[in-house]
C-alpha cells in the first residue's frame, strides 16, 4: 500500500520504502523523485531558482520566496504587502524632507489620512471640508476646509 511506510517489493527485491514527493506517500526508491525532492524542498539560505524550491512558500502573504537566487523570509513593504527583502520599500523621511514620491515619507498611506510628498516635501495631508478625504495642504486649501 503506498500510504503506508515499510518493506515493499521492487526490481524483485525487498526493499525499504521511501517517502515519495507528495507527503504521506511511499513507494520504491526512485533516483529521479529522490532528485525532485531534494530540489524542491530547499531551506532558507539554500540557492534556488524558484520561490516553490523554498520550503514554507506561499504564493502570496507571509511565507518564504526565492529572493535573488537565495531562500528568504519575505518582508512587509509599505502597501502592507509580502515581498523579498531587497523589494520592502521603508517609509522613513520625516515631514519637511525632500521628496519625490509619497512612498519614500515615513508614515505614508495610499489614501486616507497620513503623509505623502506635497510640493517636493513630505507633509501630512489634511482634511477638506467633507471630512473624509484627505488631500496634500495646498490641494486641500483651494478645495476649501470648511
Amino acid at each position: 500500500e503506498m500510504f503506508k511506510p515499510g518493506l515493499t517489493c521492487c526490481d524483485f527485491r525487498c526493499t525499504q520504502k521511501e517517502e515519495g514527493l507528495i507527503k504521506g506517500t511511499y513507494g520504491c526508491p526512485n533516483k529521479t523523485i529522490n532528485e525532485l525532492k531534494e530540489a524542491l524542498h530547499k531551506k532558507l539560505g539554500d540557492k534556488c531558482a524558484l520561490g516553490l524550491q523554498c520550503e514554507g512558500n506561499t504564493l502570496a502573504g507571509p511565507g518564504n520566496d526565492c529572493c535573488k537566487g537565495v531562500c528568504k523570509s519575505r518582508a512587509v513593504n509599505w502597501m502592507g504587502l509580502y515581498v523579498c527583502p531587497g523589494q520592502a520599500i521603508t517609509s522613513s523621511k520625516p515631514l519637511g524632507a525632500e521628496c519625490k514620491s509619497g512612498v519614500e515619507c515615513k508614515h505614508y498611506t495610499l489614501t486616507g489620512s497620513g503623509n505623502d510628498c506635497c510640493e517636493g516635501k513630505c507633509a501630512e495631508r489634511v482634511a477638506d471640508w467633507t471630512g473624509v478625504e484627505y488631500w496634500c495642504p495646498a490641494v486641500a486649501a483651494k478645495l476649501g476646509t470648511d
